[in-house]
């Protein structure tokens, strides 16, 4: 949000975007900076209550939709202006996902709530096709008016990768950032299989063909399909290094990790140390089980955020780019297809890798086609939009 907000700003947009959290928080963009709220409903009533208000200054609104929220439609039905829903995941299977004894409730209610606010939206704005077909079918809509918007990253803030990284695939002959990356390494939990494997490679014509491949979440869940990735890993004879970035709350992919010789565990990793160990990697991987929440098709920000860094991407999901473009391949979670895919590029500098992207993943293309589909179709409200 902070991102299309900055954009907006840059681009001169009447645009305002906000979000509105149960607990205060100080950041730019949002609009609870005191109150404390005892529970999800009294925190719904204040945020329809703010949203009323906010409304009377803008001429349309795009609004997250809110999984199993009964107050959803009957707010669309009450407000007087132009209001697309922006959908980010198949909701009643997302919703059903859930663990506790009223997920069935929930369910029931995103079903019912959930059809009458597509059905009361000016438009929808989805984050995948696969989303935007899910979405009208839940209304029998065809004819909605809706916007692809998927997940997109700053360039402006960004710097382009360089490729100081060594081509023999070890770290040793680097600059600042091989003292940099051992230490990262060094303070990783690394299985003890990984230490004495790294110790005993010497041999510079065997490490020329090793291949770094990184694989980042903030919390590992179901769908990312780590133990797939694990267990590909270890069936493998292929010559690669697996770099595990992200908690891991499940103790036995834990035992998995550390149990795989070519696999090392980095546990959280600041912003500046998973640049490093990006810029010494040759590949990102996405998620391979998009199957168990009911979706075959995502845009993950990883995704983005790997492509920005000058790494080609293989996933086992279609994502939004085209069939030729040469950086994001979907595959079966396959070591010797990932590793193939990953030599096929490395010889292509990061900076082209990141370039080309672009034109797919900006944050400033992608909002500004938003913003031209919401003039379009809401009509002539004088452009002032709240996201």
């Amino acid at each position: 949000m902070f991102a299309e907000q900055r954009v907006a700003r840059e681009q001169g947009m009447k645009w305002t975007c906000s979000v509105f959290t149960a607990v205060p928080n100080s950041h730019s963009v949002c609009v609870n900076n005191t109150q404390h709220y005892a529970n999800r409903f009294f925190a719904r009533i204040a945020y329809y209550r703010w949203l009323m208000r906010a409304s009377h200054d803008c001429d349309v609104l795009l609004l997250r939709h809110s999984l199993s929220d009964p107050l959803q439609p009957l707010f669309m039905r009450l407000v007087n202006k132009p209001l697309f829903l922006v959908h980010h995941t198949l909701e009643v299977p997302q919703v059903a996902m859930y663990k506790g004894r009223l997920t069935w409730f929930k369910v029931l209610v995103e079903k019912v709530a959930g059809r009458l606010s597509i059905a009361a939206a000016t438009g929808l704005v989805c984050v995948t096709n696969e989303i935007a077909h899910y979405e009208t079918s839940r209304v029998q809509r065809m004819g909605t008016d809706i916007h692809i918007y998927p997940n997109g990253i700053d360039y402006s803030q960004l710097s382009l990768p360089t490729d100081e990284h060594p081509v023999a695939g070890t770290f040793q002959e680097k600059t600042t950032s091989a003292a940099e990356f051992a230490q990262i390494v060094s303070s990783s939990s690394i299985a003890p299989h990984d230490q004495s494997t790294a110790s005993t490679g010497n041999n510079a014509l065997e490490l020329q063909h090793i291949v770094n491949i990184v694989f980042v979440a903030s919390l590992f869940i179901e769908w990312h399909g780590l133990d797939k990735v694990l267990a590909a890993a270890t069936r493998s004879t292929c010559n690669f290094k697996l770099h595990i970035v992200g908690d891991i709350d499940d103790p036995e992919l834990i035992q998995a990790a550390s149990a795989c010789v070519r696999v090392k565990l980095h546990g959280r990793m600041s912003t500046e140390d998973l640049a490093v160990l990006e810029a010494n990697c040759d590949l990102g991987l996405g998620s391979f089980a998009l199957e168990r929440k009911g979706m075959f098709e995502a845009c993950p920000l990883k995704v983005r955020a790997y492509l920005a860094a000058g790494l080609p991407v293989y996933a086992g999901h279609p994502d939004i780019f085209p069939i030729a473009f040469p950086y994001y391949r979907q595959g079966k979670c396959d070591f010797k297809a990932i590793t193939d895919f990953a030599l096929e590029n490395r010889a292509v500098e990061k900076a082209d890798i990141a370039l080309a992207s672009k034109p797919y993943i900006d944050k400033k293309a992608l909002v500004g086609s938003l913003y031209t589909f919401v003039e379009n179709h809401a009509g002539s409200f004088g452009s002032r939009v709240a996201k």
